[in-house]
């Protein structure tokens, strides 16, 4: 899960990330803001290659999903969902550049702890789901996101998220089981 650090007594939200810092980079504190920025940039860069952007992609729609948080932060209302917001706007960015390219890459590092064939295999399925199952997937396991989370960045509800990721859990177990079996 996502964390910057604060103090003991400071209030966080569900993702970790302490509301004070939110709302002082919300009042404009460019400083706050940078904190939230390199707490979530290594997430979101995973989140993003895991939607199919190459690195080069990835690390543009991360300054587009910043500079258009950062814009927008004044009108963020629960400064306790900034981290679902903000994946939305990565949602949005990914599916920007997508539409730029007009073509389809490989999944990419979805999970640096998957190594090796098996590593190949996770990316290979992952790739194979619907984007909305992938999606689900991604935010609640590699980036930590809770269900609820999950449901505020993809503009969805909860039980949408729960199907989708029972969906997408079940079609890579039945891919998985397949490929492990062949010789």
């Amino acid at each position: 899960m996502l964390s910057i650090l604060s103090e003991a007594d400071e209030a966080t939200s569900a993702s970790g990330v302490a509301v004070d810092v939110v709302r002082r980079a919300k009042r404009g504190d460019l400083g706050a803001f940078e904190v939230l920025a390199r707490s979530l940039s290594p997430s979101l860069v995973r989140f993003l290659r895991g939607r199919g952007l190459t690195v080069s992609e990835a690390e543009d729609a991360l300054q587009e999903v910043l500079i258009s948080a950062w814009r927008s932060l004044p009108r963020l209302r629960r400064l306790d969902r900034f981290v679902p917001w903000v994946f939305g706007i990565a949602v949005h960015r990914a599916t920007d550049a997508h539409r730029r390219r007009r073509t389809s890459d490989t999944m990419a590092d979805v999970q640096p702890a998957v190594r090796g064939e098996r590593r190949i295999l996770v990316v290979e399925m992952l790739g194979r789901l619907p984007v909305a199952q992938r999606e689900v997937l991604l935010l609640r396991y590699l980036v930590g996101l809770s269900e609820a989370e999950t449901a505020t960045a993809l503009g969805v509800r909860v039980g949408t998220v729960k199907s989708r990721a029972a969906r997408g859990s079940a079609a890579l177990r039945i891919v998985f089981a397949e490929e492990v079996e062949e010789p």
